[in-house]
């Protein structure tokens, strides 16, 4: 998807540490809130782009939202108590010898 910046909408991507498919979802759906256009986030480049109206939310909301959910953004990193909270499922993408035993072949660790 393909959303212009203009005077309401604005669009832009950035990177959030993950590693493995439950990263990519629990990623998606912390910035599936109001104003929050268009959310998609690669796995492969690590790169989240999202869409949002600035009147409703700002891209600072949208980081300490990432932050909250457990992942680190170049802007903000997640509490220890919020990457704590990533269940035992997750690769746990600060241990890369986690996410071998959690995740398997579905890892996207480096």
């Amino acid at each position: 998807m393909n959303i212009q910046a203009t005077e309401k909408v604005i669009e832009t991507s950035f990177w959030v540490a993950a590693n493995c498919e439950h990263c990519k979802d629990r990623i998606e759906a912390s910035v599936d809130v109001k104003g929050v256009k268009f959310a998609e986030f690669d796995l492969e480049t690590k790169l989240l782009t999202i869409a949002y109206k600035k009147e409703v939310i700002n891209i600072n909301q949208i980081h300490q939202l990432l932050a909250a959910a457990g992942h680190d953004t170049k802007k903000v990193k997640a509490t220890d108590d919020a990457y704590n909270k990533i269940t035992k499922d997750c690769c746990k993408y600060r241990d890369p010898a986690s996410c071998k035993k959690s995740c398997g072949s579905s890892c996207k660790s480096k």
